[in-house]
């Protein structure tokens, strides 16, 4: 066998082997230095007023890694009505930060009888961020006068 063959042959088995180790450690990197956004709670309050109805939402995100998320869009369902309001989009959040942000639902008086089912009214919240989606669901009758989603 030719030297220079041979020296050929150790040069691609170390390309090769030099090609996996980037490739894991590219995928190590993107796996543990992607933003983790965790929902802390969500809090329903309702309140009402002489001509309305009021829920106010209150809602608590942190982020628990070193680099910044974005919020693309917040969705938050009430029974059947789907709501996607402009004030919870693009919202940026620091690394190893927290946010708490708050939102008023307006019903009509009268109106969010509507989108009780039964005794109880169903509240969905679903947040597209940079690297996934959140959603949480439940539902309350608020006979207390609040509600938390955790």
């Amino acid at each position: 066998m030719n030297l220079s063959l041979m020296v050929q042959m150790v040069m691609a088995t170390l390309v090769f082997i030099g090609c996996i180790i980037a490739i894991i450690k590219l995928i190590y990197y993107i796996y543990n230095n992607k933003p983790r956004l965790k929902l802390e709670s969500v809090y329903f309050r309702k309140d009402y007023k002489e001509k309305n109805d009021f829920i106010p939402i209150k809602i608590s995100l942190r982020n628990r890694t070193k680099n910044p998320t974005t919020i693309e869009r917040i969705w938050i369902t009430t029974g059947n009505l789907s709501q996607m309001p402009d004030s919870l989009k693009m919202i940026k959040i620091r690394g190893h930060s927290s946010k708490e942000l708050n939102h008023i639902l307006k019903f009509k008086k009268g109106e969010l009888k509507n989108y009780f089912n039964g005794d109880y009214i169903k509240f969905r919240i679903i947040i597209v961020h940079t690297f996934g989606v959140i959603t949480r669901e439940g539902k309350t009758s608020f006979k207390t006068g609040y509600f938390t989603l955790k």
